[in-house]
């Protein structure tokens, strides 16, 4: 019986599911999103936002800890000044989870892990001039295999 065990396996042992947890913490930081099966992304989900609610204290043991969960430093670092500080004023619900369907290959249900709100600061395009201005005129070269007809000149 299965009574108060909560934790997911993932037909794995427990020394290849940290570090599966690692390497999927770190993929998601770099890129923002995170496509994979939905029983991973469902094992990530609650130990990611865990992991960014302590963050968000900003300590020295947050830190830390942010640092222990990463396998890349750099990506963490990255995380840890750029990511973290935007995500602040939220006090959970940082990621969404959308279901994708089954994979091809092998049938297996696919999701996507991403951002709940856009991280990047990035403002939206000017409007351009909505009034057309006028492009010259192109000019049309004959088809292929179409011949032009070129007027010889008769000399009487």
């Amino acid at each position: 019986m299965r009574h108060r065990i909560d934790k997911k396996k993932l037909n794995r042992k427990p020394d290849h599911r940290a570090l599966l947890l690692k390497n999927l913490i770190t993929a998601f930081a770099k890129n923002g999103k995170l496509t994979t099966t939905l029983a991973k992304a469902k094992y990530l989900q609650a130990p990611l936002e865990s992991l960014i609610s302590s963050a968000s204290r900003q300590t020295l043991a947050s830190r830390r800890q942010l640092y222990n969960s990463f396998t890349e430093k750099a990506a963490a670092a990255h995380f840890f000044t750029h990511d973290i500080p935007l995500l602040s004023s939220t006090k959970s619900g940082f990621t969404r989870l959308i279901k994708l369907g089954p994979r091809r290959g092998d049938g297996a249900e696919m999701a996507r892990l991403e951002w709940v709100t856009a991280l990047s600061k990035k403002e939206a395009p000017a409007k351009k001039n909505k009034a057309k201005e006028k492009k010259p005129a192109k000019v049309k070269s004959p088809a292929l295999g179409e011949k032009t007809k070129l007027k010889k000149k008769t000399t009487k």
